[in-house]
């Protein structure tokens, strides 16, 4: 198993894995049209996990947009091919991302958006937000915060992305 950094041959695959969940009411290719015109992913650095020379798992992390400041990494998009599914090839990608990567050098906290049960996400010692944080009922806004970098007591809704 090897992650790193997508190059341009790998978008086809990386859009097909997000079309199940987020291309609702689009065919494959109107949605890869989409994604790859997309300001929001030109923001963000896609990552996959290559088995045996196939990418079955991808996700995207973003610095210094959508209000995210230079110490906290955004995730967004994670996905997995349908039959590469229950395997842990997200969960070996998404430990990767928070602890190997370069940006894990100098972040401080990671952010995301949970499209499924948190549960999956506190393994990797993420924790939802208080509900005063909260944007949305089916997104929840979730943190691993290494070193205390924010101050939830004190943080406004306003002071958190709206969503990537």
């Amino acid at each position: 198993m090897q992650v790193r950094k997508a190059v341009e041959k790998d978008f086809p695959a990386v859009y097909f894995m997000g079309h199940e969940t987020w291309g609702q009411g689009l065919t494959i290719d109107e949605y890869s049209k989409k994604c790859s015109e997309s300001d929001k992913y030109d923001n963000g650095q896609w990552y996959v996990l290559e088995v045996d020379k196939k990418i079955v798992s991808s996700l995207i992390c973003y610095r210094n947009s959508f209000g995210l400041d230079a110490h906290t990494v955004g995730i967004g998009s994670v996905a997995t091919l349908p039959e590469y599914r229950k395997r842990g090839y997200v969960s070996f990608l998404m430990h990767d991302i928070v602890s190997n990567q370069d940006h894990g050098k100098d972040a401080r906290a990671f952010l995301l958006f949970s499209d499924i049960k948190p549960e999956f996400y506190e393994k990797f010692g993420f924790k939802i937000l208080p509900s005063h944080l909260q944007r949305y009922k089916k997104s929840i806004t979730m943190v691993r915060d290494m070193d205390n970098h924010f101050n939830l007591h004190e943080m406004k809704l306003e002071d958190l992305p709206v969503y990537f």
